[in-house]
């Protein structure tokens, strides 16, 4: 049982599976495994299709890495990053 702060994530690896998951009321989308240019591409049809109609999150996993960080910012933000890389979070 969940209380009122309860979000719905749901991990997708195409467009069309992040259709379904807005359409059907997920908080949360999680972009799997997505380069960044397809990452900002998909997240920017998402955002103007969906405009005024739902509203979520985004969120980027899969093969995150220093190099590529920079090209997953969208509108100069970066989305949630679950990828664990010790390489990023060294002293």
């Amino acid at each position: 049982m969940g209380g009122f702060t309860l979000l719905l994530e749901v991990e997708v690896q195409s467009e069309a599976e992040a259709d379904e998951a807005i359409d059907a009321g997920a908080d949360i989308i999680m972009l799997d495994n997505m380069d960044g240019a397809q990452l900002a591409d998909v997240s920017k049809r998402l955002k103007e299709k969906w405009s005024g109609k739902r509203k979520f999150l985004f969120e980027s996993s899969g093969n995150i890495t220093e190099g590529n960080l920079q090209e997953r910012a969208i509108d100069g933000r970066f989305l949630s990053l679950t990828s664990y890389n010790p390489y990023l979070f060294r002293r």
